[in-house]
């Protein structure tokens, strides 16, 4: 462990201190040790409050005889820190990464423990008598002297008439993450967070929680409550003795600093009474990797028949996450219930820990995989429905290497197919995520100086999920050191190193593409991604964070109550160029009021932009945002009486949109990660242009890249929008930034579209190159279904990249809709394949008008369905009738021009791009008209006595 420099400084006028001398620790404990080690510590107890090196507000304030504060976790994590280190013996208080674990390690136990939808907390109580030296002390010149570089006290002043008592008491239950969402809650007794002095003897607690006093002890160990409001407030009764006589006191603690704020506002969430079907359900029943909840789909009879199965988001182990939580966030727009009332039985799955490596939980997510095909085989043998895999952030991540593990696992040993059609990561960091570089030598830093909080967020920084997903991370960054400077040379740690290269070269086979970006994506799945950084803005466009940007700075003195210091931070956005500064940390503090102790840390990095200023979801917790993980500026100002100036108030860049779509690396290797998506042809989004169909004009590759595209991206089609939402916060981000919620319509209908569209077009596809080739028995069964029709072709859709949809010898199709299935040129069935269609109407289909509807009743939306419908009308080739009055453009797509017939030679027709400029305008004065048009996505207008008819036209 590098050691932190410790400068005794000459102080004018103090007699006997004549020289400089130069100190080395690496703890707070050391520094009190040598200050004050010459003092007698059975004169005050092994207890000397002025050991600590920081300060607490609420500790501040009882030194005073101010016990009116009200304890949250946090402050009750640095008041037990503050009054450990000022312990000469250590085996009174823990150190705080050994607090931290145990606290992690009660949440692990806790969630094994319940089955109920309720969050477990343990309860966290300090009593301590401590000795404080009389701080009038530090008036009188002579009344210490420094000995071989320790404090020691004047011989004509008595030392037992230098100290004074103070209680210190504090109560508080130890959520670390409030915003848990659950309605009701459990206290529960650990008598690792009962701390209290070697002269104090606890002889009972009562807890109030609402509803009387109840006992809380070992052996009445769980106190149930309800969470009825934000901040609510508990009671303690505490019963102790203090040097043999009784004392009584009353403790105020938070039962919950902030519940899900939806909870209380009688938002949308209230539509939606019983969220999930079943939840907690265990798999497989006698292990705890897996729980899971489902919403069973439209007619499914309450049995998994359609799966769509969704991987959450990284949890720290100290989080707990709810059901309820959960199907709020996620079901934004309506999103979850909207798949269900389409016919799919939705399975929303939770890890625990919630922290796994990706290797490690997409290898649990593949057996999970294999548990519900055999479940959904089990409740409908005669049907075979695909599944659709969707996850939030590492939840895509899991999916990612589950699904290549189950593809290569199938293809060399025959093991059961994944049977998995559709895969959507969500903000998902394929190429990296970040956090910035000055948060980490924050944590770093105060991690290694006795800050419980800082101790916390660097416990979870180092765990597998956060090592695993990090871009740069400072486990696996060389720092070297050169008096005070720390230059950091910013590099993945070596777990994220290994899975890259696993993704890359461990699971390849027959059929995987190696020759574009596909290769370290399953092979077997239609991929799309969404995004929810803005598609055309950067961080400096938008928010106005430029390079080098200062944050935040602490430059003031402070008369504390342990003495005079001088603080003088700043933490500075990251920029190009060699040794660029992140982090500045210079301190002089005077212990004891008369000691002065210079600490001085300067952290930069070399040649490291980051992604701070990056198109991409942000995170408040990286900047200035309490809750865990805490920003560094809440760890500056938590040691700092809270002070400090902002210089930048927006928000930190957590996934760069370039992360979150899997644009080629080689694109942005200099650090240009501004990418616009519409400029370059990757995405069409111009919403409210009111020809433009929403699910065959935007969030698609543009086949103007009809054979490169893969180069550019892994993915089929992406999508992000105009707006950049906090990290998987879609709906919070609305609320808090007053954004326009209506953009969240279309992300959730690009996801609709792509599980089931209206109109399901299938092509570019073959069964039977899909699974293993060895196995001369082996079937691959498949079922489709669409609300209006199903149609099957080769140049059917620009939603896909063109091609035959082929059923070789071992494939198996079944499909059906309401209006029928139509097969058009390049629908191919070999001999031996079996393919069966028919019309059926299941009934099942996404909500007409309430589910269109913003979730909280603000907005009404129009159903582009309906506008989808009849841009397909011409599909139907079963009406004659109709076909004589229909619009026709052919060939269409096409790079050599395009035939225009009308269905008479009157009126007149205009033909405009996709931002609306016209094109081409004339009068109808022949039936067909032949045109041609620069590669793009253009709309033709026929305005005529009977009416308007649109028809969109793709030149390649």
């Amino acid at each position: 462990m590098k050691k932190l420099i410790l400068g005794l400084l000459l102080l004018v006028g103090f007699n006997g201190w004549g020289q400089k001398d130069t100190l080395e620790y690496t703890t707070a404990r050391e520094v009190a040790d040598v200050v004050f080690g010459l003092l007698d510590a059975e004169l005050y107890g092994n207890a000397l409050f002025d050991r600590s090196l920081s300060e607490h507000e609420l500790l501040i304030k009882q030194i005073k005889g101010d016990y009116s504060g009200i304890a949250d976790a946090y402050s009750w994590l640095q008041a037990y820190s503050d009054i450990g280190v000022s312990y000469t013996n250590p085996k009174y208080m823990l150190p705080d990464t050994l607090l931290i674990n145990k606290i992690t390690n009660s949440y692990l136990q806790y969630q094994r423990e319940s089955e109920e939808e309720k969050v477990i907390q343990p309860f966290g109580l300090l009593l301590h008598e401590m000795s404080k030296i009389d701080s009038n002390l530090y008036q009188k010149q002579n009344a210490f002297s420094n000995q071989r570089s320790q404090l020691k006290l004047n011989p004509a002043f008595d030392e037992k008439q230098i100290y004074s008592k103070v209680m210190f008491k504090d109560a508080a239950l130890l959520e670390l993450y409030g915003k848990h969402g659950y309605e009701g809650g459990i206290i529960k007794y650990n008598r690792d967070f009962i701390s209290t002095g070697p002269n104090i003897k606890l002889l009972s607690i009562q807890l109030d929680v609402g509803n009387g006093f109840q006992e809380f002890s070992e052996k009445n160990n769980k106190i149930n409550y309800r969470i009825v409001k934000d901040r609510q407030v508990g009671r303690a009764a505490v019963n102790y003795s203090l040097n043999g006589r009784n004392q009584n006191d009353t403790l105020s603690f938070y039962l919950t600093t902030e519940i899900y704020k939806y909870k209380n506002q009688g938002g949308y969430q209230e539509k939606s009474v019983n969220r999930w079907d079943k939840k907690n359900i265990k798999y497989p029943s006698d292990n705890h990797d897996i729980k899971y909840a489902i919403k069973y789909g439209c007619g499914n009879s309450n049995k998994i028949r359609r799966p769509v199965i969704i991987a959450p988001p990284y949890r720290p182990s100290i989080q707990n996450v709810s059901f309820r939580k959960y199907y709020d966030q996620f079901d934004f727009k309506s999103l979850i219930s909207s798949l269900s009332e389409m016919g799919y039985d939705v399975i929303f799955i939770k890890q625990t820990p919630g922290n796994r490596g990706i290797d490690h939980a997409g290898g649990i997510l593949a057996g999970f995989v294999k548990h519900i095909n055999q479940k959904k085989k089990e409740n409908f043998p005669n049907e075979n429905w695909e599944n659709i895999a969707i996850g939030f952030s590492a939840g895509g991540q899991h999916w990612r290497w589950a699904l290549k593990v189950l593809e290569k696992e199938h293809m060399e040993w025959g093991t059961p197919h994944h049977h998995t059609r559709l895969y959507i990561p969500f903000d998902s960091p394929h190429w990296g995520a970040n956090v910035p570089m000055f948060a980490q030598a924050v944590y770093y830093e105060f991690n290694r100086t006795w800050n419980p909080i800082a101790a916390a967020v660097y416990d979870n920084l180092k765990d597998a999920a956060s090592r695993s997903m990090l871009i740069n991370h400072i486990a696996g960054s060389t720092i070297s050191s050169s008096n005070s400077d720390r230059i950091i040379y910013p590099a993945p740690d070596v777990i994220r190193q290994n899975l890259m290269n696993n993704l890359e070269n461990s699971f390849n086979h027959q059929f995987t593409p190696i020759n574009d970006l596909r290769r370290t994506f399953p092979t077997f799945t239609r991929n799309v991604a969404v995004s929810t950084g803005h598609n055309s803005a950067d961080y400096n466009d938008e928010f106005g964070l430029s390079p080098g940007e200062k944050l935040f700075t602490q430059n003031y003195p402070i008369p504390a109550f342990i003495g005079w210091k001088h603080i003088n931070r700043r933490i500075n956005a990251s920029r190009e160029g060699t040794a660029s500064s992140v982090f500045k940390r210079r301190e002089i503090r005077m212990a004891a009021f008369i000691v002065p102790i210079l600490l001085h840390r300067h952290y930069k990095t070399n040649g490291a932009y980051e992604w701070d200023m990056a198109q991409g979801g942000y995170k408040n917790e990286f900047y200035d945002q309490w809750w865990f993980p805490v920003s560094p500026i809440v760890i500056l100002r938590t040691t700092g009486l809270f002070l400090g100036t902002k210089h930048y108030n927006g928000n930190m860049n957590f996934l760069p949109m370039v992360s979150a779509l899997g644009i080629n690396p080689t694109i942005w290797e200099n650090d240009d990660l501004y990418y616009n998506l519409k400029d370059e042809g990757l995405m069409y989004n111009e919403f409210n242009f009111d020809i433009n169909f929403p699910s065959n004009t935007y969030g698609y590759p543009n086949l103007a890249h009809p054979n490169t595209h893969f180069d550019i991206t892994p993915f089929e089609a992406i999508y992000c929008d105009p707006q950049t939402y906090q990290h998987i916060k879609m709906q919070e981000s609305v609320d808090d930034d007053d954004l326009d919620d209506t953009y969240l319509v279309h992300t959730r209908n690009f996801i609709l579209d792509e599980v089931e569209a209206d109109i399901v077009y299938l092509q570019n596809k073959t069964i039977g190159k899909n699974h293993i080739q060895w196995a001369p028995n082996y079937r691959y069964k498949a079922w489709y279904k669409a609300y209006d029709k199903v149609i099957i072709g080769d140049t059917i859709t620009p939603k896909t990249n063109l091609g035959p949809f082929i059923i070789e010898k071992t494939g198996e199709v079944n499909a059906y809709a309401c209006n029928g299935v139509v097969m058009k040129p390049g629908f191919h069935t070999q001999q031996g394949s079996k393919y069966h269609a028919f019309v059926h109407c299941d009934g099942c289909s996404r909500p007409r008008e309430q589910g269109m509807k913003t979730n909280n009743g603000q907005h009404n939306e129009k159903r582009a369905d309906e506008k989808q419908l009849m841009q397909a009308e011409d599909d139907n080739t079963n009406d004659e009738a109709r076909q004589k009055t229909v619009l026709k453009v052919y060939p269409n797509p096409s790079d050599k021009g395009f035939t225009i017939e009308f269905p008479e030679p009157e009126g007149s027709y205009i033909i405009t791009d996709t931002n609306g400029k016209i094109i081409k305008e004339n009068r109808v004065l022949s039936q067909t008209v032949f045109i041609e048009l620069p590669k793009g996505i253009y709309f033709l207008k026929w305005m005529s006595s009977n009416g308007v008819q649109t028809k969109k036209i793709i030149a390649l």
